[in-house]
């Protein structure tokens, strides 16, 4: 970062507390507040709305925010405390070992940006994706903690350098490329409101990824600017998908009415059951043909408290799988227990 004309010295530690840049120190603060604001944001529409890609999305931010914390924060702090002309050469390798540990953030990011897109877009994500997503990721970080060892070791050749500079380009264009899959994506979805908030969602992202990625690589004041656009860019996106949220445009799909028969045999069967109201809850959804692990992102569970709760509901109902459950809530007129 360019250096900034005020500056506060170190009082009382003398060779320890160089000058600090004051605008590096409040552009930093900046960027921490946007971003864990936008955070708990996220988490606020998280617990009340219960969808499960928000759960992605506030990941995704999560990651950002403590990404931006412990790779520019804290870097930037020892960079501007630095007592000697020269740096400490404890100092020195603080930012050479915070670019390493930005690859993890930055697999995990586009992991959980994924997921977050692929919910709002109502794609469901197969487990194969899953896989072949952390295979790839493993070999990625094989191959730069490989070169970051031989960096460090003393070795002639910088591998690393040239590893970091073409993976931070390529996660970039893939983060990009994310957002503009979910502008054309967002086309194709019937419902408008949806539509509309997946539309400005993503192309409100690529926009401040567009303006960030600009300022910090062409403009030569950017230091202050581009710090702070760290935590601003998310803002705009997260403000569409709480109108969005609030005005009812991103609710869970609906399931398949049932028939009007099959619903009344499915409530007697429930009131007349020796159910708790979270295990009713629970049978709703397995008659609705929800998997365990559905239900446990439903209803914000683990997937082991979900399966115990269906074993305790078969017990108490007298069945041993999902079609004698059927059966019995289809069947006329059914008493606890009967099979």
């Amino acid at each position: 970062m360019p250096a900034k004309a005020g500056r506060w010295a170190g009082a009382g530690l003398p060779g320890i507390m160089a000058p600090m840049d004051a605008g590096i120190l409040a552009n930093h603060l900046a960027a921490l507040f946007l971003s864990f604001a936008a955070l708990l944001a996220a988490f606020r529409l998280m617990k009340r709305h219960r969808l499960p890609f928000l759960s992605d999305y506030a990941a995704f931010l999560l990651l950002s925010a403590v990404w931006g914390f412990a790779l520019w924060t804290i870097p930037g702090f020892l960079d501007a405390a630095r007592a000697l002309p020269a740096g400490s050469p404890g100092l020195s390798r603080v930012p050479l070992v915070a670019k390493w540990f930005g690859f993890p953030f930055h697999l995990l990011q586009l992991y959980f940006l994924t997921l977050t897109l692929a919910g709002l877009l109502r794609i469901k994500v197969k487990p194969s994706f899953k896989r072949a997503y952390a295979a790839a990721a493993a070999v990625v970080l094989a191959v730069l903690f490989a070169a970051l060892l031989t960096m460090l070791g003393g070795g002639r050749r910088n591998p690393f350098a040239f590893l970091h500079a073409q993976t931070t380009n390529a996660y970039l264009l893939f983060q990009a490329l994310l957002y503009l899959w979910g502008i054309l994506r967002a086309r194709r979805i019937e419902e408008e409101g949806r539509r509309r908030a997946a539309g400005w969602f993503s192309g409100l992202y690529l926009a401040g990824f567009a303006v960030y990625f600009a300022v910090t690589s062409w403009v030569t004041w950017s230091g202050g600017i581009g710090s702070a656009l760290i935590g601003a860019y998310h803002i705009p996106p997260l403000a569409v998908l709480a109108v969005a949220l609030r005005r009812g445009h991103l609710a869970a799909e609906p399931a398949a009415a049932p028939s009007p028969t099959a619903s009344a045999a499915v409530e007697a069967f429930l009131s007349h059951s020796p159910l708790t109201e979270r295990e009713r809850e629970i049978v709703g959804r397995l008659l609705a043909g929800r998997s365990n692990r559905e239900i446990a992102r439903d209803l914000f569970l683990s997937h082991q408290t979900v399966k115990n709760y269906v074993s305790r509901i078969y017990k108490k109902l007298g069945v041993t799988t999902r079609l004698e459950l059927m059966n019995a809530a289809l069947r006329p007129d059914p008493g606890p227990g009967e099979k």
